[in-house]
């Protein structure tokens, strides 16, 4: 809720420097495996290590990956299985959370990224949350040059993925021009 206000307000920004992606995954999904293991859900990564560095705030990077592993054990349902995948595509690396929950309708795909909206039919009312999460890390993509998308189905699961840009680099750990100094 503060990120979303520091971002209404203009205020949010990020530390851009370069970071091995590759680690910032892996040590992502490493913190958050307990939580997935004590619900009992299956764990499965595919990170390739070959891409080059990128130019990212982790922490901004960390917590967008982490809502989206928050999601998908939220809205499992009986499957509880998650992958969570690193790869390059041209020139972007994409990171992938897949999950074999309750998915989405195709109508609803293009507003879960929407301030408040939560799908109107399923889990998601017996499920606690703002409707802020997906709409944080659709603001933290755009702010690194990239995006987010989702692929779900109802009753199949979904796969969202955030995608960032590989041809920006940063040199170091200072506020880049455009976003300024850490207000965290």
């Amino acid at each position: 809720v503060l990120d979303m206000g520091r971002i209404e307000q203009g205020r949010k920004t990020y530390r851009m420097g370069l970071a091995d992606l590759s680690r910032v995954v892996r040590e992502t999904v490493a913190s958050y495996e307990f939580q997935l293991k004590e619900k009992g859900f299956t764990v499965e990564t595919g990170i390739e290590d070959d891409l080059p560095p990128v130019s990212l705030d982790k922490d901004a990077i960390t917590q967008a990956l982490l809502n989206l592993l928050d999601n998908a054990v939220k809205y499992s349902g009986k499957t509880k299985f998650v992958r969570v995948t690193l790869k390059r595509r041209g020139d972007e690396a994409v990171i992938s959370v897949e999950d074999r929950g309750v998915g989405i309708p195709a109508k609803e795909l293009e507003k879960v990224f929407d301030k408040f909206y939560r799908v109107e039919k399923g889990l998601v009312h017996t499920v606690k949350g703002s409707g802020l999460g997906l709409s944080l890390v659709k603001h933290i993509m755009e702010a690194h040059g990239g995006r987010v998308e989702v692929a779900s189905r109802p009753g199949e699961g979904s796969v969202f993925s955030l995608i960032l840009p590989l041809d920006r680099r940063g040199t170091d750990e200072s506020p880049s021009p455009q976003t300024g100094g850490d207000e965290s």
